[in-house]
């Protein structure tokens, strides 16, 4: 129940003007006043929940962009690139599941995207393959 007051609470709050907003929150205090002990444990875990939700979506769009970002950053290097090298020497994953996330591709009915740590790891490698090729190159 307390999230879907949340919810029907943010469809309210998006819409509203500011006098609006100022009722909304007069209301949501009263409603949290009149909780017992019990409640107000329900609504914080509920809110929490909502949060954390909020968070993971955000973070799986920003990982979204981030990876079509590479992608396209070292599409003209795919030949140069040994993309199975850098799976399996930098992820310990096969060359199949690089190529799933680096081009999102839909796995058991989901778009497959690096997430934040994985996008880091991966531009490390190529940090680290540059190294080496500018060293071979000295």
């Amino acid at each position: 129940m307390a999230n879907e007051q949340l919810r029907a609470d943010f469809d309210r709050w998006i819409n509203a003007t500011d006098e609006e907003r100022i009722v909304l929150a007069a209301e949501n205090d009263a409603r949290y006043k009149a909780m017992d002990a019990e409640q107000k444990e329900k609504f914080r875990q509920a809110v929490m929940e909502t949060i954390n939700n909020v968070y993971d979506d955000v973070a799986e769009m920003k990982a979204e962009e981030e990876t079509e970002l590479l992608r396209q950053r070292v599409e003209g290097l795919s030949e140069a690139l040994s993309l199975k090298y850098i799976a399996k020497n930098y992820f310990d994953k096969s060359s199949a599941w690089l190529y799933q996330r680096l081009n999102g591709n839909v796995v058991n009915g989901k778009k497959m995207f690096f997430n934040m740590k994985e996008i880091a790891q991966f531009k490390a490698a190529l940090n680290d393959l540059s190294a080496q090729l500018s060293a071979a190159a000295a």
